[in-house]
């Protein structure tokens, strides 16, 4: 994130990650392993937040999220980037 900030020439530009399905965990264990480390990185990356997959559902192939998933992943996403774009950098 510090590369892609400075190649981009914008080091306090806000930054939402998101966490992979926790429906996913089922099929590969290690997906609550890399859910964990998601939710980790926003407590060291300046002006980032995580965004939580829980509740949200799959496709039927334990992988994917279904539409409305997808759609509430993306509001969560939304209204993320709306907080972190009203916050000072510098808190």
């Amino acid at each position: 994130m510090y590369r892609f900030r400075k190649d981009l020439d914008a080091e306090d530009i806000p930054i939402v990650l998101g966490e992979l399905g926790k429906f996913h965990v089922k099929r590969r264990p290690q997906a609550d392993t890399i859910n964990k480390i998601i939710n980790d990185a926003a407590g060291f990356i300046p002006n980032a937040v995580t965004v939580s997959s829980l509740g949200l559902k799959d496709k039927g192939d334990s992988t994917h999220f279904n539409s409305s998933s997808y759609r509430e992943l993306g509001n969560r996403y939304a209204d993320n980037m709306i907080v972190l774009q009203k916050r000072d950098p510098d808190d």
